[in-house]
């Protein structure tokens, strides 16, 4: 809150809140009591509908008894709507049990009983609870169990119908209310067993996490023991599961019979032979019961826990084989692809190469593809050679101008002279003719032949074009010496 005060009540501590309202720990300022203060939350209803529920709320006034939490007033303040209570110290049933855990079934049953009177004496003027859980009940060190919120759940009735109770609510409420029936007093009896059980055992036996399989549950016959404390007298069992029957006409009629009988059973159950050894005997059939149900529990933990080992393995061995493939496809792409030349194996990083450098080329080709600029350069060399011989040591050089020139034949007498494409020189043989005879218009024309044998041979003819004739007597041939 902003404001210390509202009206003329004083904050003093919030004492929890729910769906509907916040509580505090107030302080009346004209009557000087502690007062429950609970602030209604802003825009849960219409305005128009705001004036009604103060009304029935205020109604609940004349609901004066020691085992209930009456109303003292209902007003509007600050343009907030509240409900005062009676202020009861000590915390509520819920909160004790979340703390402390589950009653001892006598001081279970004597909450039963105190509640009861509380709900009898409302019943008897007319007005019927319909909301008796743990959060309503208050556990006061000096005033025993107190039943609460009397004036504003018979306020929320008239705007909410049953069937809008939360999850909460609706573990204890009867299957009859779920289902749109009105509450009556066999209903508030219902929910009365419901808060014992919780006293007894710490849990409600009807949680679920839906609204349908809360009602299927209460729907369904009720099997012992309904975890109850084994020390509780068998005929106590069997009247908490009369008040839990879901057709409301197995029920007792009403709260107070409800813990009246509850006592009874308990007392004849002390007290009687038989009714004690029937009661160790329901006992034995409940631990039995209970162990069986312990020993197929372990029973499936282990064969779900078989079951996820044997999951496991099928997984780690299919990893394992998908490994396996992995490694042999590998290994048959290693072995497609070709050995490089240098030696060097696959697995080495190799250098990158440049996108436009021609040594990116692969190196699997031919050996002459990849030599063929080295054969280039020897046969230009060759050529080279073969061009400064025949300019140097050619059949023309040192012939003197003078003399008669005489056509000659060429015969190979220096091999090792010449290249290895050439086996033999022409030779040069004089001609029939006495005078140099030169016409313009013929022409001398050099062929080259092919034999079928890997050595090429070149001949040189002479055609009847320019003649040249020296003295029969002149004879030049190339020996080695020359």
């Amino acid at each position: 809150m902003t404001t210390s005060t509202i009206a003329q009540y004083r904050f003093e501590d919030p004492l929890g809140g729910g769906d509907f309202t916040e509580t505090y720990h107030a302080f009346d300022l004209i009557r000087r009591r502690p007062v429950a203060l609970k602030l209604l939350r802003p825009g849960l209803f219409p305005p128009a509908a705001l004036k009604g529920f103060l009304e029935r709320a205020q109604r609940a006034a004349e609901l004066v008894h020691p085992r209930i939490a009456w109303v003292w007033e209902a007003g509007e303040a600050q343009g907030r709507h509240y409900i005062v209570e009676r202020f009861v110290g000590g915390e509520s049933l819920a909160a004790h049990l979340e703390r402390a855990g589950p009653l001892p079934w006598e001081r279970a049953l004597q909450t039963l009983e105190q509640i009861s009177q509380g709900i009898e004496f409302a019943e008897e003027r007319g007005w019927t609870h319909g909301r008796v859980t743990p959060h309503n009940i208050l556990l006061s060190a000096d005033q025993g169990a107190v039943l609460s919120d009397y004036g504003l759940v018979n306020a929320l009735r008239e705007l909410l119908p049953p069937t809008a109770a939360d999850l909460y609510d609706a573990a204890y409420l009867p299957p009859e209310v779920l289902q749109g029936q009105p509450v009556t007093p066999r209903a508030d009896q219902y929910t009365l067993a419901c808060a014992l059980i919780e006293m007894l055992s710490g849990t409600n036996p009807f949680s679920a996490p839906g609204r349908d399989e809360i009602l299927q549950k209460k729907s369904a016959a009720l099997d012992p023991p309904l975890h109850l404390p084994l020390n509780l007298p068998m005929p106590a069992s069997e009247v908490i599961l009369r008040a839990l029957s879901p057709d409301p006409a197995e029920r007792f009629d009403n709260a107070l019979a409800f813990a009246s009988n509850l006592e009874r059973a308990v007392r004849l159950g002390l007290s009687d032979a038989a009714a004690r050894a029937q009661h160790e005997e329901q006992l034995r059939r409940w631990r039995e019961t209970e162990e069986q149900a312990r020993l197929e529990a372990e029973e499936a933990e282990r064969l779900e826990a078989l079951e996820q080992a044997r999951r496991e393995i099928q997984e780690r061995a299919r990893l394992e084989a998908e490994q396996v493939v992995s490694a042999a496809y590998e290994g048959a792409v290693l072995a497609a692809l070709p050995e490089p030349p240098d030696g060097s194996t696959l697995d080495e990083p190799q250098p990158p190469a440049h996108p436009t450098s021609r040594r990116s080329q692969p190196l699997d080709r031919p050996a002459w593809q990849r030599l063929w600029p080295l054969y280039l350069l020897i046969a230009l060399l060759l050529l080279a050679l073969a061009g400064y011989w025949l300019k140097e040591r050619g059949p023309l050089a040192g012939v003197q101008p003078s003399a008669t020139p005489t056509l000659v034949e060429i015969s190979p007498t220096l091999p090792a002279l010449l290249p290895p494409t050439f086996t033999s020189l022409p030779t040069i043989t004089p001609l029939p003719t006495h005078s140099p005879t030169i016409r313009p218009s013929a022409t001398a024309t050099a062929t080259r032949t092919a034999t079928a044998s890997p050595t090429p041979t070149q001949t040189l003819t002479a055609s009847p074009s320019p003649t040249i004739t020296r003295p029969a007597s002149t004879e030049i041939r190339l020996g080695p010496g020359d």
